[in-house]
């Protein structure tokens, strides 16, 4: 969408004459025969889009440095806001993990039994000394509070000075939210409960019926039943504050788009599902968790809809308990090579210094490389292609430096460029170039330009 400007035919040379680094979006400047001309800008263009992950989304968080996203069997995906990408963040055999945390910006997962936080890639595990399976986790202003099934409350398990709590014979439902000096949830039998944990003072209030949701904007408590927000007037008296459906970010859903609490204009437009989950930190990204997927609100250049290849590779080999050979610390999208397999073959150029193409690349080009989605496919030169009859075929190329890559079908490249076939002797490369606006129906038109990277001479091992 552009902005709409008029400019006087008189002033068309001078508009040609305005230098570069002149004033910004909408500004004016005026010229010697006292004319003005504005600059015109394109506004940016903002929408829902659909977020390929690979498997089931289970929970997410997000803060001020992007948004974690809790996968099914213990997959850690980052979303970096400066970056715009994702990149695994933790990977392990943890299917009973079934909620996320942050806890003073690092992950925590929340299994039955336990609860793992994680930092930098590694673990800390947190056994619970209860017999009661873990309910809902929260965490706020660096305290983490734990609800068990039977209503007992562990607050900071994470630190020596671990406190337990045995609220009341109501048991909770669910709902754990932070709000102020209290925590709160809401009890089976349709009550609020509000543990103060400083003083180790629990009490009940009533809540509107139906309600199944609890949020706190940092100065009042809201509650919402899916149709209708309710404001906490006073202990226990509760008012209509508006319709629409109230999610624990404080953050509602209705028929004019996403706005926070108390109200105001929408963050984002209309959603026609009903999302079980809606997080964000600022305006945008606005992401939504639905039964079909993840979608975020955003530019559509903020958000990397579909994880590269290696990574998704990566994170299959891991879940399936194989191992190989990982990449440098930094390298993120770059794979390593050295690892056999049984059953592949290669096809390479001759290249009388380097018989073999595959093997281990040399330490001064390793501290050349750069992540895949940097690289443009008209600076790389195709060096060797790795068949495997049982999946998984790889192509070795090179840029202007010498510095060898290794690409898979689906691996992603700058300029919105993938490969999308390997070959004996060829590796077929599209680009996509994306028009139109996703901002009223989310559609959008993929125009692709197809290039082949071919083999000149080839021989074998």
């Amino acid at each position: 969408m552009l902005k709409t400007v008029t400019v006087p035919a008189a002033a068309v040379a001078l508009l040609l004459l305005v230098p570069a680094c002149g004033p910004g979006d909408g500004e004016e400047t005026t010229g010697s025969q006292g004319g003005t001309v504005t600059i015109v800008q394109p506004e940016a263009v903002a929408g829902w889009l659909s977020v390929d992950t690979p498997g089931p989304v289970i929970a997410m968080q997000a803060d001020e440095n992007g948004a974690h996203l809790l996968g099914g069997s213990g997959l850690l995906l980052f979303w970096s806001r400066e970056t715009g990408v994702w990149n695994p963040a933790w990977i392990q055999d943890a299917e009973d993990a079934f909620d996320l945390a942050l806890l003073a910006g690092e992950p925590v997962l929340l299994t039955p039994q336990e609860a793992i936080i994680v930092s930098e890639g590694q673990t800390r595990i947190i056994p619970f000394q209860t017999t009661s399976p873990s309910l809902d986790m929260a965490s706020s202003d660096g305290d983490l509070l734990v609800l068990f099934q039977d209503g007992s409350v562990l607050l900071n398990p994470q630190t020596d000075s671990l406190q337990s709590f045995q609220p009341g014979e109501v048991l909770p439902r669910g709902g754990l939210i932070s709000a102020g000096q209290d925590w709160a949830w809401i009890n089976t039998d349709g009550t609020l409960a509000l543990l103060d944990s400083r003083v180790g003072l629990y009490r009940t209030e009533d809540l509107p019926d139906g309600v199944t949701v609890l949020a706190h904007d940092g100065q009042d408590f809201y509650a919402g039943d899916g149709c209708t927000v309710y404001l906490r007037t006073a202990p226990g008296e509760w008012a209509s504050h508006g319709p629409g459906s109230l999610h624990q970010s404080a953050l509602v859903m209705s028929e004019t788009g996403i706005h926070s609490l108390p109200g105001g204009a929408p963050l984002a437009g209309h959603f026609s599902e009903r999302p079980r989950q809606i997080c964000a930190s600022g305006s945008s990204p606005i992401w939504l968790l639905t039964d079909q997927g993840l979608s975020v609100w955003s530019r559509l250049d903020q958000v990397e809809t579909r994880l590269p290849d290696y990574d998704l590779a990566r994170i299959e080999l891991s879940l399936a308990g194989q191992t190989g050979a990982q990449p440098p610390a930094g390298a993120t999208g770059v794979a390593a090579s050295g690892v056999a397999v049984s059953g592949v073959f290669r096809i390479y150029e001759s290249v009388s210094s380097r018989p073999d193409p595959f093997t281990e690349f040399p330490a001064a080009r390793r501290d050349l490389r750069r992540a895949l989605g940097d690289l443009s496919i008209e600076e790389l030169h195709l060096v060797g292609i790795t068949l495997d009859p049982s999946g998984g075929d790889q192509a070795m190329v090179e840029d202007a430096n010498g510095v060898a890559y290794i690409l898979q079908e689906g691996t992603v490249l700058a300029n919105n460029t993938h490969i999308a076939e390997i070959t004996s002797n060829e590796v077929i490369v599209v680009q996509e170039v994306t028009v139109g606006s996703a901002m009223q129906d989310g559609t959008t038109t993929s125009i692709p330009t197809i290039y082949s990277m071919r083999l000149h001479e080839e021989g074998g091992i």
